[in-house]
């Protein structure tokens, strides 16, 4: 991932009912937070997000289970859009990488939840079929070359370094 550059996770499930969430441990504290999440006021409540909430993206998610929304404000109906086989990679919201964020390696969450902004899962997540999944993730300023070394089976040393805006990629042994 990229400083500043904007993504969109994706998560696939064959089943119903069910919503996707992706968090990042901005700070590498070891936690997930919601901090810089809500819904706004009023009848219509519309998820809003700050760059650096942790929470980056989800598929589907109610304050009043009335109005079901993805992480970017998509409107959907609950009835006729949601539950469908397979519907959590199509409604996915896209999530921007603060564009102040120190390079290096970061804790992704990928939860598969009812309804439950927990990064931790609700008490009946593997009950309901959900499931949670941490990976890394390697963030790099923009423009950065990322130099990865190692040895041939002659012993050669061989290095490729590639740089995301530029789209190059050189190799040499």
């Amino acid at each position: 991932m990229t400083a500043g550059e904007t993504y969109r996770p994706y998560l696939s499930y064959h089943g119903l009912w069910m919503s996707g969430y992706a968090f990042i441990d901005w700070n590498n504290d070891g936690k997930f937070t919601t901090d810089g999440f809500s819904f706004s006021e009023g009848w219509n409540a519309t998820p809003q997000r700050t760059d650096d909430c942790e929470l980056v993206s989800f598929s589907a998610h109610s304050k009043d289970d009335y109005s079901w929304y993805n992480s970017n404000g998509r409107r959907f109906d609950k009835s006729s859009q949601f539950p469908k086989d397979d519907n959590i990679k199509n409604w996915m919201g896209y999530f921007k990488v603060p564009e102040n964020i120190t390079p290096g390696l970061y804790r992704m969450r990928f939860k598969l939840d009812w309804k439950n902004l927990d990064a931790g899962g609700s008490d009946e997540i593997r009950r309901d079929g959900g499931d949670i999944v941490d990976v890394l993730v390697n963030v790099q300023a923009p423009n950065a070359k990322v130099k990865v070394g190692a040895k041939t089976e002659h012993g050669r040393r061989s290095w490729c370094a590639a740089a995301y805006r530029g789209y190059e990629l050189l190799c040499r042994t």
